[in-house]
């Protein structure tokens, strides 16, 4: 296997292992196109970890674009380098940006060699809560590796939306929308290159809005997502609900301002009162049979007689590196934008060290024989740890739920009303949005 491939492979699965330990993903859309040249575009809202995600959505290799000053870390700059990975220069870094003829030129290369190309075209990460202007480049080479072969190569443009709910928390949800490609070739015969460039400059922008939930603020991200739980759920996916509601709801401040912000506030209060509860919109449609509640304390009864040691164990094991990762987090203040980047990195470095730490003990302690079995037992460990603790807090709350439920005669009927009542004026407002011509489900 040549240097760079065995690079990317092991850098691949370090990044998958450690993104799927930080966060549980979910993937929509696609699949990435299986071969031939294809430029992936992604929004950038959460530093190195974008393209660690970026790498799992395909198993071809990923030939990425990254800043310039990346590149002077010894240790980056050479795994950078083998991975395939193409220099930036930019001129807020003070570099000097004609050196970017000869990444061009290499992109160019490489798709007309088929390659998978990918690029971040907001030009830099950060935390606000919509699409940031693009840069021209994604255009230019995606029509540059067009125009450099005498034949057409079938350049495919794929959006892709990296989506967190709350990217810097352990455990939180993540998820990639792969988007539909997007269409160079009838630009090709343009004549005047520049309206051209633009012309898939806002392709690329539409793309990636119909992948992404853009916000006006991130204050609006609760209610939205709460809007979209009181749906049924097998009206649509639940990242494309959140994208139409999202976008209504921008729309519906544009026309009516005061009914947006109104809307917005009684579905917030409406959130507030069921988490002080202790309840989600899920439990209002939940009911209770003698045989279910059974069925439910019985299964995690059994859970708990055959997991619960080996949790207890592998907490023990991993509970102070974990506590330590946290701690390095809080002390260290960064940019909202790399917070998951530092964690998953430091992570990285902490566990690994505290692993091999428990193994030289193990065997100091114990022989070779205890040494390999710290080895092979402590990773598994640590895997059942984080979906024992997984279960057991929803185990937690549905048993809370139930009690809640059957100490207050009437609160799931009166509760269930509100979130009808709140669904029905959503409904109206998508509707009436829809035939009025304002677009709620894209642009």
């Amino acid at each position: 296997m040549p240097r760079g491939t065995f690079v990317y492979a092991l850098v691949r699965n370090a990044a998958g292992l450690s993104v799927d330990l930080f966060y549980r993903r979910s993937v929509f859309g696609g699949p990435v196109p299986g071969r031939g040249p294809v430029l992936l575009v992604a929004n950038h809202p959460n530093g190195l970890i974008d393209p660690a995600e970026v790498m799992q959505l395909t198993r071809r290799r990923v030939r990425f674009l990254a800043k310039a000053p990346l590149f002077s870390s010894p240790v980056l700059g050479g795994i950078l380098r083998s991975m395939g990975t193409l220099p930036v220069y930019r001129a807020s870094d003070g570099a000097d940006t004609a050196r970017n003829e000869d990444t061009f030129r290499a992109v160019h290369e490489a798709l007309a060699a088929g390659e998978l190309v990918c690029l971040f075209p907001e030009g830099r990460s950060h935390s606000e809560p919509a699409l940031q202007k693009l840069k021209t480049g994604a255009a230019r080479m995606a029509l540059g590796a067009e125009a450099s072969v005498t034949k057409p190569l079938g350049v495919r443009v794929v959006p892709v939306g990296l989506l967190h709910a709350k990217k810097s928390r352990f455990r939180s949800r993540a998820a990639a929308w792969i988007g539909e490609p997007i269409e160079v070739g009838d630009l090709l015969d343009a004549k005047d290159e520049r309206e051209a460039v633009v012309a898939l400059t806002e392709r690329i922008s539409l793309g990636l809005r119909q992948v992404m939930i853009e916000l006006d603020d991130w204050c609006d991200l609760p209610p939205i997502q709460l809007a979209e739980r009181m749906w049924p759920a097998n009206e649509a996916n639940r990242v494309e609900r959140l994208r139409e509601l999202a976008l209504g709801l921008r729309r519906l401040r544009e026309h009516e301002p005061s009914r947006a912000d109104d809307l917005v506030r009684r579905v917030a209060e409406f959130g507030d009162r069921l988490d002080c509860l202790g309840l989600t919109v899920g439990d209002l449609d939940l009911s209770y049979t003698r045989s279910g509640v059974l069925r439910f304390v019985a299964r995690n009864a059994f859970l708990c007689l055959v997991a619960l040691p080996l949790f207890l164990l592998g907490a023990l094991f991993w509970w102070l590196p974990n506590r330590l990762v946290g701690r390095l987090a809080r002390i260290r203040t960064v940019s909202t934008d790399i917070v998951a980047t530092q964690k998953v990195i430091s992570g990285m470095v902490v566990f690994a060290l505290w692993y091999a730490a428990g193994i030289l003990v193990a065997l100091r302690l114990g022989g070779p024989v205890a040494a390999l079995l710290t080895a092979g037992v402590t990773p598994g460990l640590g895997v059942l740890t984080l979906q024992f603790g997984d279960r057991f807090r929803a185990a937690r709350v549905d048993a809370a739920t139930f009690f809640r439920f059957r100490g207050a005669a009437g609160l799931k009927e009166r509760l269930a009303r509100r979130r009808d009542e709140l669904l029905s004026e959503l409904r109206e407002v998508y509707e009436r949005l829809s035939a009025a011509g304002v677009p709620t489900g894209g642009e």
